[in-house]
Formats: C-alpha cells, sequence, structure tokens
C-alpha cells in the first residue's frame, strides 16, 4: 500500500514538474484588439454630459496627483474647459500643485499658472502631520 502511495505521489510530482517546465503558447497580438486603459476621474468628469454644471460656480478640491492621462493638471483642465466656471481651489497643505513641502505651514496663497486663490483644506481645530 505504502508504494503504491508512493508511486502515485511521484508520477504527481513528476507530471507536474513537466507540465510547469512546457513552453507558454505563444499570444498573437493584432491591431483589431484594444489595450485596456484606465480613465481618471477628472476624464470621466469631462467626457460625461456637463449641462448640469453649466452657469454654475465650482469648486474643486485635489492634490497635486489630481491629472489625467496626460499628466495635465486637474486645475487646468477644468479651468480651460469652456463649460465649466472654476472659482475655487481646496487642496493640503503643500498646495494643488505641491510647491510647499508637507508641514511647511501654508494656509493660502494664489495660484501662479491660473491665478486662483487657493486656499488649505483642514478643519480650523485640526494640525497638520509634519
Amino acid at each position: 500500500m505504502k508504494k503504491t502511495v508512493s508511486f502515485i505521489l511521484a508520477s504527481f510530482l513528476m507530471m507536474s514538474t513537466l507540465t510547469a517546465a512546457s513552453p507558454a503558447e505563444e499570444r498573437i497580438v493584432t491591431k483589431k484588439e484594444k489595450k485596456a486603459s484606465v480613465k481618471t476621474g477628472i476624464e470621466t468628469l469631462l467626457s460625461s454630459n456637463l449641462s448640469w454644471l453649466k452657469g454654475k460656480r465650482v469648486g474643486l478640491i485635489t492634490n497635486p496627483t489630481g491629472i489625467d492621462a496626460n499628466m495635465k493638471s486637474s486645475v487646468d483642465l477644468l479651468f480651460e474647459h469652456p463649460n465649466i466656471k472654476l472659482t475655487a481651489l481646496y487642496g493640503p497643505e503643500h498646495g494643488v500643485r505641491g510647491d510647499a513641502q508637507a508641514g511647511e505651514g501654508v494656509e493660502s496663497y494664489t495660484d501662479e499658472k491660473q491665478g486662483f486663490l487657493f486656499t488649505l483644506f483642514l478643519w480650523k481645530n485640526k494640525k497638520t502631520n509634519s
């Protein structure tokens, strides 16, 4: 009985090793196949029907990672969009573009590129983690 079990186990191990070592099947990629892509939140927003934002003042809560697939800032994308009236920026202690170091204590400033007043997005009774 022990010999039979040992033989079965040895056969199983040998077969699994042989199949793992066999060459992988080659896959030919055709031009018709599309590559997978991920849309960022800002890209999804801008590709949707923006009629619900028309004529409204829009504030943006963002940070330096708020970009599209072309590495363009969400701030710039909204500012340049003809149907969006961007009027306020809110973000972390180092700003929406990452200009200040974390813990630097910047409370508000004017964004040099678009001219908006940036406001630090922290509760008044909270301290920043530096």
